[in-house]
């Protein structure tokens, strides 16, 4: 805030800014991540995949230990249903790289006409809970709720209502309008498949301002709740009706 302060002042009293930025990298050689993936099985050759990156900047809390949290969370929820009831197969995938270009879900992207070819549905979970705050002067102050998430969803007018019904059941706020395209690990695959994806990006993001007090509880548990809702109805509808 005080450095783009300065930098407006300077372009306000001389006409222009000059800025001067080092930056100080470390290059390591020889990392691997991988993309992991846990099963529940379902009843037909149809299956669901939700996804979460799981590598970050700095602490990361909000990106992505928040979206990895619920996608546990759904996957302990998802195996206590017992497998005859279960329509479709569930993957849940903890994908890699996603700060390095979205390797995983690429991979997911220019494979898709083997693995994605009778996946009926992706769910990204990413940025989902984080508390609202406000400028006030130089001061980021905090607020006790949760902040509004910019959403999409590819595909049908149903699945669309099936997403913003559940959202509108527990609570969750959203911004009015849809965003053009999914952002995130979900934007290389986003138009591959019907795909609804929920996200927000606060004034510090990116940064190591992204600590765990800034992601709330009610905001996960929400999530969580919206995202079982969305998974539940989509197993009880066909694959043409998901469909744009």
């Amino acid at each position: 805030f005080e450095d783009g302060n300065r930098v407006r002042e300077a372009i306000e009293t001389q006409g222009s800014a000059r800025i001067r930025v080092r930056l100080e990298t470390e290059i390591r050689e020889g990392l691997r991540c991988n993309n992991i993936w846990g099963t529940l099985p379902g009843q037909t050759d149809e299956n669901v995949i939700v996804i979460a990156h799981h590598d970050s900047y700095f602490e990361g809390a909000l990106d992505n230990a928040s979206g990895t949290a619920v996608m546990l969370e759904l996957a302990e929820y998802f195996a206590a249903v017992p497998p005859e009831s279960r329509r479709r197969t569930l993957h849940f995938v903890s994908t890699a790289g996603h700060h390095a270009g979205s390797l995983g879900t690429r991979w997911l992207h220019e494979n898709r006409d083997t693995v994605l070819a009778d996946t009926a549905l992706m769910l990204n979970s990413e940025h989902v809970s984080v508390t609202q705050t406000y400028y006030w002067g130089p001061r980021l102050r905090r607020s006790n709720t949760v902040d509004a998430r910019r959403w999409w969803v590819n595909g049908s007018a149903k699945l669309k209502d099936v997403v913003l019904g559940a959202y509108s059941t527990f609570g969750v706020a959203v911004y009015h309008e849809m965003e053009p395209i999914a952002s995130g690990d979900m934007s290389v695959v986003c138009r591959d498949l019907p795909s609804p994806q929920i996200s927000e990006s606060p004034a510090f993001y990116h940064s190591d301002h992204d600590t765990p007090e800034y992601v709330p509880e009610a905001g996960l548990e929400a999530m969580a709740r919206s995202f079982a809702k969305i998974l539940a109805e989509v197993d009880k509808l066909d694959w043409q009706e998901l469909e744009e």
